[in-house]
């Protein structure tokens, strides 16, 4: 079994494994171990995904399409239960999430050598201030994408990752 860590931010998000007998962050955007939580569906180039500062530099230059930030913070509202429109259809945003946590997944699998079999969350002192329900809720939703390993994308076809 090799795990991993896994800080999914708000703002930015990293990822660690053992490598080499101690714990290491993984590159996961241009030799960066820190990336923003950003993903960015192009439609342009028929719906290619893009994540991080990649992301963001897609919708500054005005390519068509969709950013979407701050995916954390949904995870404690009704918002993930609701879908979104990516391209022309409805996408649970619990998938946009997963596709994320994914990207991030790979990223530190190719790092690791190997697949990554467990993850530890890092988690804030509360996703959701001053409602225990919406912030049990939010962890509840964060375990869920990690038992499914974050393996949404293959639900979404005709949004490659970047690079395809």
């Amino acid at each position: 079994m090799i795990a991993c860590g896994l800080d999914f931010g708000t703002s930015n998000s990293a990822i660690g494994v053992a490598r080499d007998g101690a714990a290491a962050l993984a590159p996961i955007e241009a030799g960066s171990t820190l990336m923003p939580s950003a993903v960015f569906f192009d439609y342009e180039t028929k719906g290619r995904v893009l994540f991080g500062n990649e992301a963001i530099a897609a919708y500054v230059g005005q390519t068509e399409g969709r950013l979407m930030r701050a995916l954390k913070s949904i995870l404690g509202s009704p918002l993930i239960d609701e879908e979104t429109s990516l391209g022309g259809r409805k996408v649970p945003l619990a998938t946009v999430v997963e596709i994320f946590v994914r990207h991030l997944k790979d990223k530190a699998e190719a790092f690791a050598g190997r697949e990554i079999t467990a993850v530890v969350h890092g988690r804030p002192l509360r996703f959701v201030d001053g409602d225990d329900g919406a912030d049990a809720r939010a962890q509840e939703v964060l375990e869920a994408i990690a038992r499914r390993g974050g393996g949404a994308v293959g639900a979404l076809p005709d949004f490659p990752r970047a690079g395809g």
